[in-house]
């Protein structure tokens, strides 16, 4: 096939974690009803008690091995990866062929934050293995294997083992990054200093967007308890312009984002199903794992709330074309600006705005900037109202501008929505979302569904040193 953007989803649960549903069912929706073209299934690590159908391991015979340390009739995540997770993608694969079904972890740190791990193998023995050894609810010592999830250096240990023997096949996602106050700006540049080719993004657009706490993000208390709630759907980390996404961008790290349903149980009060209303854009020129690790790394994707838009291309030009990921060199601080975007309805999006931030030297882990969470330079440099867009075919709307860079090193990246600024509860005067939590209001998927916003990954840019 040809190179195309295509959607996707990374975190979701089934029965053989604390799912309530089976791959068969989540992937025939996902798949057939919602259009996803890959998955990759995370169940999490730690000690569970059913097989893929529900069915409990007490009493239906399965052996369980290290019984002795965990509870009666339950089994570690080591061992259900081998013998019931793997088997399962197999089987459902044969069921989608056209389609991409993979096996990954949301692994339990032991700092107290989750993460999405993926490491491409035939067997998902490399995940077991990485699983038993690192993930800190994961207590069964029935193996012949070290231990490393008890530490405080846990998850940087795990993400040198990843980079140390599965270099080329694996990658770290920081999952719903503002939950448990686990990811601090320290942690983050932490273990993308330990291993810059593994870890390489964060989920910006976190699950559970239909329950009462939008995201499920109700955990931290406190005068600080702001930071640790969605706006428009989207982490702060990510909502924020000039905030700790941009504070990471500045520093030129390779560190993009992602989405995820974290889907567990369907229902208009729950989550939706994968693909329902959050989708990961990748750029995949075959749908192989390979294709879809290369696409994580190199940042080629979006992520889109709403199906606010159905596709999407973003491009800077000067004397080459860059898009999304890339470094783009510039000669005289001009670049052509071009964006496309596909959409069912027009009136589905209200405007586009382009941020632009500087990219400075990077932080040391003895200075101050290294817990920094704020990028002054960030801003939003240009708004692209509806009317601006010109019809190029039915569907595809296009923009196209030269536009003067700020900076001499830096990037652009766009967000887009459905609402206009100083939208009652969604929206502040300068059209950035307002904090989905409200005391006279709780969320509902109605709420979640006329809330919608998209986020693209940066083009990079500096201006090409004269002789």
């Amino acid at each position: 096939m040809a190179g195309r953007f295509l959607p996707g989803e990374m975190h979701f649960h089934t029965f053989l974690s604390d799912g309530e549903h089976t791959l068969d069912d989540i992937s025939h929706v996902s798949f057939d009803k919602y259009g996803l073209k890959w998955l990759i299934v995370t169940d999490h690590g730690g000690l569970f008690d059913r097989d893929p159908q529900g069915t409990p391991f007490a009493g239906s015979g399965t052996k369980i091995r290290g019984e002795n340390y965990g509870k009666e009739g339950m089994m570690w995540r080591s061992q259900s990866i081998e013998e019931f997770g793997q088997r399962e993608i197999e089987r459902v694969r044969k069921r989608h062929p056209e389609r991409l079904l993979l096996h990954g972890l949301e692994m339990n740190l032991p700092e107290g934050g989750h993460a999405g791990v993926f490491i491409n193998s035939s067997d998902g023995s490399a995940l077991a293995r990485f699983e038993y050894i690192f993930d800190t609810c994961d207590r069964d010592l029935s193996l012949n294997l070290p231990k490393h999830n008890r530490d405080g250096e846990g998850a940087i240990r795990a993400v040198r083992y990843l980079a140390e023997r599965h270099k080329d096949q694996s990658f770290f996602i920081v999952n719903h990054p503002h939950v448990y106050k686990a990811f601090t700006p320290r942690l983050i540049r932490s273990l993308n200093d330990a291993a810059p080719e593994v870890v390489v993004g964060f989920e910006g657009i976190p699950g559970h967007q239909y329950r009462r706490a939008r995201g499920y993000y109700l955990y931290e208390k406190g005068e600080d308890f702001r930071f640790y709630r969605l706006y428009g759907g989207a982490d702060y980390m990510l909502a924020k312009v000039g905030g700790l996404w941009d504070s990471l961008l500045g520093e030129g790290r390779r560190f993009f984002v992602f989405s995820g349903s974290d889907f567990h149980a369907a229902g208009d009060d729950l989550d939706p199903y994968p693909g329902e209303y959050s989708k990961t854009y990748l750029y995949l020129e075959h749908l192989t794992p390979e294709d879809l690790i290369a696409s994580v790394r190199g940042g080629r994707g979006f992520v889109v709330l709403g199906d606010i838009i159905q596709g999407l291309d973003f491009t800077l030009q000067s004397e080459e074309i860059a898009g999304l990921g890339d470094e783009l060199q510039t000669h005289d601080g001009k670049v052509l600006l071009e964006i496309k975007v596909a959409v069912k309805d027009p009136l589905t999006l209200h405007h586009i705005d382009v941020i632009e931030g500087e990219v400075g030297e990077r932080f040391l882990p003895e200075s101050p900037g290294y817990d920094s969470a704020e990028n002054g330079s960030a801003q939003v440099v240009l708004r692209i109202e509806r009317r601006d867009l010109c019809e190029i075919e039915p569907g595809v709307f296009q923009y196209r501008a030269r536009l003067n860079l700020r900076f001499n090193k830096g990037y652009l990246r766009l967000r887009g929505t459905n609402l206009p600024p100083n939208t009652d509860f969604e929206t502040d005067p300068d059209g950035n979302p307002l904090i989905d939590d409200h005391s006279t209001r709780r969320n509902t998927k109605e709420i979640a569904q006329n809330d919608c916003w998209f986020y693209t990954n940066p083009i990079f840019y500096k201006e090409k040193k004269r002789c």
